[in-house]
């Protein structure tokens, strides 16, 4: 499972950016139907959980980000990916656990 979404990653040049807008009043009485719809923030959705990572303007304050990962697949010796840090060790763990699978797998054949 995981082992294919990396090769479908692998196609794609880099994780997609997303922005989130909202409504902005000029004044308090100003109706909503006069309200300007500006930029909130941008974000990646995480590839492993698939929620949010805000981009934050502060490298410190960010939750995760844009990660390459050594993953030789279809011709290209990295896949990269949008990941929170939390979300970093446990995708790299289930990608070594179904690589050893596969492995077991097909000496038995």
């Amino acid at each position: 499972m995981w082992l294919e979404r990396m090769k479908s990653w692998a196609d794609r040049e880099k994780p997609i950016k997303c922005t989130k807008k909202k409504y902005e009043k000029e004044d308090n009485n100003t109706r909503w139907k006069k309200a300007k719809l500006v930029k909130d923030y941008d974000y990646y959705i995480c590839d492993f959980c698939n929620k949010e990572i805000k981009i934050e303007k502060k490298w410190e304050e960010r939750s995760g980000g844009i990660v390459n990962i050594p993953f030789r697949v279809k011709n290209k010796d990295k896949v990269t990916v949008a990941l929170h840090n939390k979300c970093l060790k446990p995708l790299l763990q289930k990608i070594k656990e179904e690589e050893h699978e596969n492995n077991i797998c097909a000496r038995n054949k």
